[in-house]
């Protein structure tokens, strides 16, 4: 099961471009915690991808631009959820689609 999850993201990153990835984690964060506010920052996002922070600053900036997320110090806010999922690539649906057969109830319905 975990390495379902495992080579999914090794070919998300190899194939999908930051901003959808991106999308993703965000998505799965607000799916699992359940609330807008999310405790993440710009630099672990930028940790977590293996790129630098002012990549990430720039992604942040266009999805906020666009109605996505606010961010301020140390919190990222889930403002529209429908942008994030236009943007996300399909790795995220095929994830959470798996995890719903597999333990039903993981990801409860989040509607923004």
């Amino acid at each position: 099961m975990g390495g379902v999850t495992v080579g999914r993201d090794f070919t998300c990153a190899a194939l999908h471009p930051l901003e959808a990835r991106c999308a993703r984690w965000l998505l799965m964060t607000h799916d699992r915690l359940q609330q807008p506010d999310l405790p993440l920052t710009q630099e672990v996002l930028a940790e977590m991808f293996g790129v630098s922070r002012t990549y990430v600053t720039r992604i942040a900036s266009d999805l906020q631009k666009r109605g996505a997320i606010a961010y301020r110090r140390g919190v990222i806010r889930i403002v529209r959820r429908s942008v994030l999922e236009q943007t996300t690539c399909e790795c995220y649906g095929l994830v959470r689609r798996h995890f719903d057969r597999v333990l039903p109830g993981l990801y409860p319905t989040a509607e923004l």
